[in-house]
């Protein structure tokens, strides 16, 4: 029986990156740079420490949504929405992985890969998931591309970051009682870290429903993940009804069958 992160596409950052190695995620070339700066991301680590320090290790944290395009014939995803948690979740790992000395990859091979354009930012993530040294040579190369320095950046960070269990509780300055170990944060990372994960219908036009959500600078709520999942499994004879029902409800100024012509 499937439970309730089934049904409505919750997925453990395991899950998303060790399960079914055959399926991949895409980041296209239409999506901008790694952006992430390193105080986003001690912030990220440091909320999630937060949250098991305070909560049962059992509660879930949610990351957000993950917004997906299968391409025709594949089983390739592209990342519509939530490419800048992917990546940094990415980094994380690997780095985190790396400094505990655990040789065993957490992922498939090119599990989480840049469109084909990309080549520099497909050979920075092929240098940190095989475990391979990072040159100077690599370095001042990654360093001089707009598409790979932050992502140089992130990374190094994170290695400093996880490589003594002094250095990585010093950024859990709000737990002063109980601080979280790099091996707890792990485990707690890989399967109760959440992130809703959403395949958008076939024959959606991907580029219009990326420009909406972000050119005009409206970031997509899981209201609107929820609507497309509910519309989709409607006959078209019904939606028009499902309309004026969903817009009723989204109108929380007054009371709801006030928001009704009739």
């Amino acid at each position: 029986m499937r439970d309730w992160k089934d049904e409505l596409g919750y997925k453990s950052v395991s899950e998303l990156f060790s399960s079914e190695t055959e399926k991949h995620f895409e980041i296209p070339a239409y999506q901008r740079h790694f952006t992430w700066d390193k105080s986003s991301i001690e912030e990220l680590i440091t909320d999630i420490c937060t949250h098991i320090s305070t909560l049962n290790k059992d509660i879930p944290y949610h990351l957000g949504s993950l917004v997906l395009a299968q391409k025709k014939d594949s089983l390739c995803y592209e990342i519509i929405d939530g490419q800048q948690r992917c990546i940094t979740l990415w980094l994380i790992l690997h780095a985190l992985l790396k400094a505990l000395n655990q040789n065993q990859p957490f992922t498939a091979d090119n599990k989480l890969k840049f469109s084909e354009v990309r080549t520099l930012a497909n050979k920075f993530l092929e240098k940190i998931q095989n475990k391979g040294v990072i040159t100077d040579e690599d370095r001042k190369t990654f360093s001089e591309n707009g598409g790979t320095h932050n992502l140089l950046i992130a990374y190094d960070y994170l290695g400093n970051l996880f490589q003594e269990e002094k250095q990585f509780q010093k950024v859990q300055k709000a737990n002063k009682d109980k601080k979280i170990n790099r091996e707890e944060f792990k485990d707690f990372l890989l399967e109760k870290t959440f992130l809703l994960q959403t395949v958008l219908p076939p024959g959606a036009d991907v580029s219009l429903y990326f420009e909406r959500m972000n050119d005009r600078g409206e970031q997509m709520q899981a209201t609107d993940i929820v609507k497309t999942f509910l519309f989709e499994s409607l006959s078209s004879s019904t939606r028009s009804y499902a309309e004026t029902l969903w817009s009723a409800c989204s109108n929380m100024n007054r009371f709801i069958q006030s928001n009704f012509e009739t």
